[in-house]
């Protein structure tokens, strides 16, 4: 990764800096928004949605002059008969059939003074999709047209980084030109240098740059992650880390915390002239004196910490009400590694229940894990007596001991944990990375708990927050998505007293949006209602409150929601409304069978072929 922005950082240097928001490559970017123009492919409108939304994105929406204007400056570059865009004429309940009514993605009316139709839209009903050519008219088309499209993806007003930095989490990172000799600069050139890299917010508000600085543990894994990519040059970097009268401090008064970064056999202080800190590439931090010249490493201004980012652990990884950080870097003894971990107000690993190590074990079948790692499991105190780091005694059954312990010559008394989960014990001055925990709350920040013999957590969108059935699917199985964990999806029922919680809980939610989509639907197969997730299907409809429903002779209500009363109803897929996601809190392998009863799947599979047939 740093490789690549590193060549990028090249270009900066030949076409200047870039202030928009940054876009992943060939994605051009104009006013917290990024484009792409395909011409790869000939495909039809609705195919062309798909591809978009397998990107999170949809068909571009002319929604504005500035918008209208880079549209027409840009499309001349390309070459296709035409570009799929999101506006139709067709009828909300999907029907295909068309109103002359032009609206982007059939709910939002269009504004004509953004668009220039080559010749008014014609009257044929069947040319129902709107397109635009490279001249920056419009033009309708029959739907099944192959053209070429534009998708658009909403990068937000603080999305994104300038060119050639790169994305950390709520801040961007920048490495100098390693080639560039004129960016080898004294650690005051450098900081200057910082400074004068600024981007602007979407809310027109500019952000400066400065020297490095590891004030948040999350900051602190990402430099050192990824100074690992090119560990075999020697190149070394300036940082903001300055020697003050009595102790180190991050330049410009950032929170400073020793246990986030490792100093390399430093500082040694040479001459009592070396008053500033590089980084070196293996996440290591070194005094120099400040008046040679070095690369430096820039970010983005002070940045505030997101208490919602993985799922309200800060950067870790949340795995029930525990949080995570699994380090490759630096190597260190037990006791150090301990330490590190206490500094960051966390623990070594401590393994408690079953599920818990089947989540550990799934995580590090990961290929960016190859190492072993240190747990808090010990016999330091008695021999033989294997307790955690916090002085628990360890439950041996969820210990895969590797033909271990066998304390070779009564020196190995720490354990680590090896990329298959098993267990090896080790001398504890061997040098090895580890992996840090901390408890955290059973749900994250905005999702509500539910209890009974385990915990499921929910979120119910806000007021403003409305997507199609396809939208809020793919917000809860992606957005809210964490690697090594059961997928959050959309609301999926199983038993009576789950619904009469969720009832409970909709009655407490404002009276806009007035219904939320659940998972249930039958898009595949008219008649069989079935959630997107596989264990829960099919459905169990015993415990849904249909009363009328499903209702649906015209075939085209193939989703469903749940309203506030607490009733469930069809609906076109289309429509724009709230949605609930639910998950696991706890860290689940994938690879788990359900704990779904047979006898559960029997009734939902009867139920399910009754209404078919009624």
């Amino acid at each position: 990764m740093l490789r690549v922005f590193l060549i990028l950082t090249a270009l900066v240097g030949v076409f200047g800096d870039v202030i928009d928001l940054g876009c992943n490559p060939g994605w051009y970017p104009n006013g917290g928004y990024c484009y792409l123009f395909n011409t790869n492919k000939r495909v039809t409108y609705q195919e062309a949605a798909d591809e978009c939304n397998d990107y999170l994105a949809t068909l571009i929406r002319v929604e504005s002059q500035n918008e209208k204007q880079f549209i027409n400056t840009t499309i001349p570059d390309f070459t296709s008969d035409g570009f799929w865009t999101d506006m139709t004429d067709l009828r909300f309940d999907g029907t295909a059939t068309g109103t002359g009514v032009w609206e982007w993605g059939g709910y939002e009316k269009v504004d004509m003074s953004t668009i220039a139709w080559e010749t008014y839209p014609t009257n044929n009903p069947k040319d129902s999709c709107g397109a635009i050519n490279i001249q920056g008219m419009f033009q309708n088309w029959k739907c099944d047209q192959r053209l070429g499209f534009i998708c658009e993806l909403d990068v937000g007003p603080d999305g994104g980084c300038p060119f050639g930095w790169m994305f950390g989490t709520d801040t961007c990172f920048f490495f100098s030109n390693t080639s560039d000799p004129s960016q080898l600069l004294t650690w005051t050139n450098a900081k200057a240098m910082c400074a004068s890299k600024t981007a602007t917010n979407g809310d027109g508000t500019t952000v400066n740059g400065k020297l490095v600085t590891l004030d948040r543990p999350v900051d602190a894994v990402y430099i050192a992650n990824e100074m690992l990519e090119i560990a075999n040059s020697t190149v070394m970097y300036w940082t903001g880390l300055i020697k003050t009268a009595n102790s180190w401090a991050w330049d410009g008064g950032d929170t400073y915390n020793a246990g986030y970064f490792h100093w390399a056999k430093e500082p040694d202080h040479i001459n009592n002239n070396e008053h500033c800190a590089i980084l070196k590439t293996d996440g290591k931090f070194s005094d120099q004196n400040c008046n040679k010249q070095m690369n430096f490493a820039c970010r983005l201004g002070t940045t505030t910490e997101n208490t919602d980012y993985y799922m309200g652990c800060n950067g870790w990884t949340r795995a029930g009400h525990k949080c995570y950080q699994i380090y490759d870097g630096p190597k260190s003894s037990w006791t150090d590694a301990s330490s590190k971990c206490q500094s960051l107000g966390a623990r070594l690993l401590k393994v408690e229940s079953l599920d818990e190590r089947d989540w550990v074990e799934w995580q590090l079948t990961d290929e960016a894990h190859p190492n072993i790692y240190w747990s808090g499991l010990n016999d330091q105190a008695v021999e033989g007596t294997y307790r955690w780091a916090d002085g628990t005694l360890a439950n041996s059954s969820l210990i895969r001991w590797n033909q271990e312990p066998n304390s070779w010559f009564g020196d190995e008394d720490c354990a680590g944990i090896r990329p298959d989960g098993g267990y090896n014990d080790w001398d504890c001055f061997l040098q090895l990375p580890a992996i840090c925990e901390y408890t955290g709350s059973p749900c994250p920040n905005g999702w509500v708990s539910w209890t009974v013999t385990s915990t499921v957590c929910y979120y119910v969108t806000a007021a403003n927050h409305t997507f199609t059935w396809d939208e809020a699917n793919t917000f809860c199985s992606k957005d809210m998505a964490q690697s090594g964990q059961m997928t959050p999806t959309l609301l999926e029922v199983n038993s009576q007293a789950e619904q009469t919680f969720i009832n409970n809980l909709l009655t407490k939610q404002p009276l806009n949006p007035k219904s939320w989509w659940t998972g249930l639907n039958d898009v595949k197969h008219e008649g069989i209602w079935t959630y997107p997730d596989k264990p829960n299907t099919p459905a169990n409809l015993a415990v849904i409150p249909w009363n009328s429903e499903p209702n649906d002779k015209l075939g085209n209500k193939d989703c469903v929601m749940l309203g506030w009363s607490g009733r469930y109803m069809v609906m076109n897929c289309k429509a724009k409304i709230g949605f609930i996601c639910e998950k696991w809190p706890y860290g689940i392998n994938p690879n788990k069978a359900s704990t779904r009863s047979v006898s559960s799947f029997l009734i939902a599979l009867v139920l399910s072929v009754t209404f078919i047939l009624h």
